[in-house]
């Protein structure tokens, strides 16, 4: 863009401005003064131009001494760029208001559009950019207008699409238009992006209606896998804005076949409702399913009454090991959330009396007895470790622990009570080779700590909660504080998951990690208890005290399932809309994590419906890890396998489906949302105005704009024309000087 100059001034430091001038004349009398009656006489004229040199040159020496800038302003000589916004996101296709008028709010954008256009285009340069899920320049088509374009995207990113326009440093629009309904559900804040961008928008609100009526499923909570024939609970939350209370019904269905439903009470207003549907899948395999709310009357849409997941149906339930040191509450409240999911198998053995027989059964199992051979765990998925005392199990029983681990059982410690919790694991004890951490000989530091994910367990299957990034961390952060366990050291085969700040810096809470050809996961305090008592009173999200241990559990069982490549996608369901990522953990034959290697991975539909995809992936997120963006994918079942390459080794690995779900991320709360346009506006100097008076207040914004005088400061001072324009005038003066006879 060209600047035409319409003036330059030149000044230096207000506070310095008189003694400057005084400068000025002292070196004007100086000039005169030296060349009055010189010795032997010369010409005026050369007198004259003697004089002038001395003259220059000392103003230079003073100007540079006074460090003087040149203010120059401009005003923008090229037509003015101006942006339009169009909304494409599926809410758009609502009704623009409620009651009878069924107006779509796409309709009213594109109207507004039309009636805009032809006089901002004949004096501005005109371009219309449509975003949802991206945003993008819409092209004229025949005789020059803008073709109607369907509202189709699945999520609104208005942050990305204003952050995108206003990081233009070569031509920024003068102002940006938006048509919107005001949703913003994916990417950054718009309202930063506005703030930021130093450019003002013209909010134009297509609907103002921010009170519906509607009900959505917003949560659908299952694990991901369960056993043929056993019962299982789905947990369901209904979002509601209604008039009056509302009896509605919960269903769940395998496809066209209901399997279970559930009446549900929405109260009236804004509220939440949860309900639990239980069902007992009859095939094996992995099974899709879907949730409706139905039975609301006069919802603005029912797009949102509708959620699916995939379970994975196994024959067997998985055979949980737990030994505990003594009767304790982490124990007592760690068995009752094991015993509450119906896809395990609970053998419970612990210490009641002094000696190597003291320990004992709670409940029927498998084991009357602590186990002397490495055979009688194999029928265990997953064994538990819980505040044991190296000095109270029998050699043969810390032998057959640390066989099964070498042979790929999947072990889990939890650190329990007490100041040295993990002295059984640290550096030369009986069983050092189970966990991923090297405790430290010390006890432990005490105080409670609040726990909080770190980069690696937000993505890791047993820490996300199948949840985003964002929710999950959340969920962690919202937990009462824990005690923190025994100090330790995580070597470079080790993921810290979970941390607190403790008194001497930051404590591994959680630590993930394998041990011998099986997974490890380490628990380094006492939270059980903490987590079960305290959500209990307090009426809090009990989400990450049920859904960690069900997760830890599955994950360890699942240790040999993808050999040396370990392959996953953040979520097992992903909203329509949202982007799908991915993670990768890559090791060698003796566990190290291997960081140079080329991860690609292929992404399949297991069903009917999807798209098939490749994807490199980068390196990222702790040792051994790789993480990639798929982007928006569309709605589908889909099954992930990878292929590790460096030199001549390859690798292969499997990992768990996952779906993408035919809810979208914008279907989630149709309401529209004219105040978050209004602090838009608000933010950057804009205008929030109506659909009929935009054209007026457009020009308003614009016209305000291209009166600014945009303004540019150069110092002179140490700048090398001055230095150059000096040594001229010094030189000059004394070849004058020495052709005349005076030097």
């Amino acid at each position: 863009m060209s600047w035409p100059i319409r003036s330059i001034s030149l000044g230096v430091s207000g506070s310095w401005v008189p003694v400057f001038w005084i400068g000025l004349g002292l070196a004007a009398l100086l000039a005169i003064w030296a060349y009055r009656a010189p010795v032997p006489p010369l010409p005026r004229a050369h007198r004259v131009l003697l004089g002038l040199l001395r003259f220059t040159a000392l103003a230079l020496l003073l100007l540079a001494l006074f460090q003087p800038v040149m203010t120059v302003a401009a005003k923008s000589g090229d037509r003015p760029l101006l942006a339009i916004l169009l909304d494409r996101s599926t809410s758009m296709n609502l009704p623009a208001a409620a009651g009878s008028d069924t107006t779509r709010r796409v309709t009213v954008a594109q109207t507004v559009l039309k009636r805009i256009a032809p006089a901002l285009a004949g004096e501005f340069d005109l371009r219309v950019y449509g975003f949802g899920t991206d945003w993008a320049e819409i092209g004229r088509g025949e005789g020059g207008e803008w073709p109607p374009l369907p509202a189709d995207q699945d999520a609104t990113a208005l942050g990305p699409a204003l952050g995108g326009l206003l990081a233009e440093r070569e031509r920024r629009p003068v102002a940006i238009v938006v048509l919107s309904d005001g949703g913003a559900n994916s990417g950054s804040d718009p309202i930063t992006a506005a703030e930021r961008g130093g450019v003002p928008v013209v909010a134009v609100p297509v609907s103002l209606d921010s009170t519906v009526v509607d009900a959505a499923i917003v949560e659908c909570l299952v694990n991901r896998t369960t056993q043929l024939g056993q019962e299982t609970t789905v947990s369901v939350t209904v979002e509601s804005r209604l008039p009056i209370a509302t009896r509605a019904t919960v269903v769940l269905r395998e496809g066209e076949a209901v399997v279970a439903q559930a009446p549900i009470l929405l109260p009236a207003g804004v509220g939440r409702t949860g309900c639990d549907l239980q069902f007992r899948p009859a095939q094996l395999g992995v099974r899709r399913y879907s949730i409706t709310a139905e039975g609301v009357p006069d919802e603005i849409t029912a797009a949102n009454n509708q959620r699916s997941f995939a379970l994975k149906v196994t024959e067997e339930r998985l055979q949980v090991l737990l030994l505990a040191d003594r009767l304790s509450w982490d124990l007592t409240f760690l068995r009752r959330t094991l015993a509450g999911d119906r896809g395990l198998a609970l053998t419970t053995l612990v210490r009641i009396a002094a000696g190597p027989g003291a320990f004992r059964p709670i409940g029927s199992g498998k084991l009357a007895g602590l186990p002397s051979r490495g055979g009688e765990l194999t029928p265990f998925d997953c064994v538990i470790l819980l505040g044991l005392d190296p000095s109270r199990l029998p050699a043969a029983t810390t032998k057959a622990l640390s066989a099964y681990g070498a042979g790929g059982g999947g072990i889990l410690v939890a650190a329990g009570p007490g100041n040295r919790p993990l002295k059984a694991y640290e550096p030369g004890g009986p069983l050092s080779g189970l966990v991923p951490v090297r405790p430290e000989s010390r006890p432990s530091d005490g105080g409670l700590v609040a726990p909080h994910l770190t980069p690696a367990g937000s993505i890791h299957p047993v820490t996300s909660l199948g949840e985003m990034a964002s929710e999950a961390d959340r969920l962690w952060k919202e937990l009462p504080p824990m005690e923190a366990g025994q100090p330790v050291k995580v070597p470079l085969g080790g993921e810290v998951l979970v941390e607190g700040n403790g008194a001497r810096g930051v404590v591994p809470l959680v630590v993930a990690g394998r041990t011998g050809s099986g997974r490890s996961l380490v628990v380094n305090g006492s939270l059980a208890w903490r987590w079960g008592f305290l959500l209990a009173g307090s009426g809090n999200d009990p989400t990450v005290h049920h859904r960690f241990w069900s997760e830890a559990t599955r994950w360890l069982a699942a240790g040999n399932a993808g050999g040396q490549l370990e392959i996953d996608a953040d979520q097992a369901v992903f909203l329509s809309g949202r982007r799908v990522t991915v993670g990768a953990r890559l090791t060698s034959e003796d566990l190290t994590p291997i960081d140079d290697a080329e991860v690609r991975i292929e992404i399949a539909p297991a069903g009917g419906e999807g798209e098939a995809r490749e994807l490199a992936l980068a390196r990222g997120g702790g040792p051994g890890q790789y993480t990639g963006d798929l982007g928006i994918m569309p709605p589908g079942f889909y099954q992930l396998q990878g292929e590790p390459v460096r030199g001549n080794q390859r690798w292969n690995g499997q990992g768990e489906p996952f779906l993408v779900d035919r809810a979208t991320v914008d279907g989630l709360d149709p309401a529209a949302d004219p105040g978050l346009l209004r602090r838009i506006a608000q933010s950057s100097d804009g205008a929030f105005v109506a659909p009929e008076a935009a054209e007026r207040a457009i020009n308003e914004v614009v016209r305000r704009q291209l009166a600014i005088v945009h303004t540019r400061e150069i110092p002179l001072w140490n700048h090398a024309g001055l230095f150059l324009a000096f040594i001229g005038c010094a030189s000059g003066e004394w070849f004058l000087r020495r052709r005349s006879g005076l030097a």
